[in-house]
């Protein structure tokens, strides 16, 4: 016989399940070496806030962890954000006790946006809300599991303690590491159409990313740089999207900027082609690729006024060929071939033969990439490449 179940209205008979943690069983993780405290504990010097923070401070301290109040830890004489920033950077989490009274606190404000800031460049981990009241969760906070708190400490230190103690959210860790960067689309930035569902390079504004000058915004390219577009990118890649938006920004244009500055390091690059359409996007202390005539390092350009620069000795450009190890000291005929003969990427290169012979174009440039023979014919040679 099936006993049929007692219909009951929960909604009145809710209580908040008892405390299973044994917090006296609880000891603290070991303290980093670049660490001095466990916890910088977050709140507003308001009652009952002020509180519930020394009461977690002293409960805590009592167990063995190392917790930060600014009442008792800021340097005196020193800048508040100073304080704020130095002493979250020595404490490996942050407890931001939520009430009204901080959620409308500046102070309260900026201590959560440098934790984020910490934890989005790779460096911290992610705040632990404690939610002392009913006040409603600010949207940077929605995405966070918060620990309700309306009753006494001693009810939830259990749970804060664990919290405190649990390491599985740190940025620094295999799945989280951001190994590839994806530079703004190339394709976008130049207008050339493109699959933009197979594209996996945020459609934003080069300039606005990388330049040391400022893009007004009058390019038309978007400056927003977490769209749905470029939101699933950056997420694939290990970015942190739904956080403080202004670190995001500048991590990413510091992430940019290392991999464009490493990439004549790792490769010999070409001409540039924004620098080829209407000027470098990119500005010269950031582009990795070369500031000379497409066609004219093709072998192909015949005009005469042509506003790309035929100086293969140009101060961006040369700055290049020294760092791919080419000699700027021979003639500009014998610096744009050796030139050629590095860059791996075209099928094509017509050889000029009026400074340079056969024998010595082939013995300095193409035999040592080949270690083979090739075939010259008639005055003016083609080499095929391989891509």
């Amino acid at each position: 016989m099936t006993e049929e179940k007692e219909n009951v209205d929960y909604s009145d008979n809710f209580e908040t399940p008892e405390e299973i943690i044994d917090f006296f069983s609880l000891d603290p993780i070991t303290l980093p070496i670049d660490k001095e405290f466990h916890i910088f504990i977050s709140y507003k010097t308001v009652e009952p806030d002020r509180s519930i923070a020394l009461k977690i401070d002293r409960m805590l301290r009592k167990q063995g962890f190392k917790c930060c109040l600014h009442e008792r830890d800021f340097l005196p004489g020193d800048l508040i954000v100073n304080n704020i920033v130095q002493n979250i950077e020595r404490s490996v989490k942050v407890v931001f006790l939520l009430s009204e009274e901080s959620r409308a606190s500046e102070w309260c404000q900026f201590e959560l946006n440098v934790t984020e800031t910490i934890h989005i460049q790779e460096r911290g981990y992610k705040p632990i809300i404690v939610k002392l009241d009913e006040c409603d969760l600010p949207d940077t906070m929605k995405r966070y599991t918060y620990l309700p708190a309306a009753s006494p400490p001693e009810k939830w230190i259990g749970r804060l303690s664990k919290a405190i103690n649990d390491q599985t959210d740190h940025l620094i860790t295999n799945r989280r590491n951001i190994k590839f960067v994806a530079v703004p689309c190339i394709d976008y930035n130049r207008n050339k159409e493109h699959s933009i569902a197979k594209c996996r390079y945020p459609h934003v504004c080069v300039k606005y990313i990388v330049s040391d000058e400022s893009c007004d915004g009058s390019c038309g390219k978007n400056h927003n740089l977490v769209t749905d577009q470029s939101r699933e990118i950056l997420v694939d890649l290990g970015f942190i999207t739904d956080g403080n938006l202004d670190a995001l920004l500048q991590m990413y244009r510091q992430k940019c900027k290392e991999k464009l500055a490493a990439m004549p390091n790792n490769i010999v690059t070409g001409p540039c082609c924004y620098y080829n359409k209407k000027g470098c996007l990119l500005g010269d202390s950031h582009c990795p690729f070369t500031h000379i005539c497409k066609d004219w390092f093709e072998g192909k350009c015949g005009n005469t006024k042509c506003k790309f620069s035929h100086d293969i000795l140009n101060d961006h450009t040369k700055k290049l060929l020294e760092i791919f190890e080419i000699d700027t000291d021979q003639e500009a005929d014998i610096i744009l071939n050796a030139y050629r003969a590095k860059y791996p990427h075209k099928k094509f290169i017509q050889l000029p033969t009026h400074t340079i012979s056969k024998t010595t174009f082939l013995k300095d440039n193409w035999l040592p990439l080949f270690g083979g023979v090739l075939t010259v014919v008639g005055v003016t040679a083609f080499v095929v490449k391989k891509i």
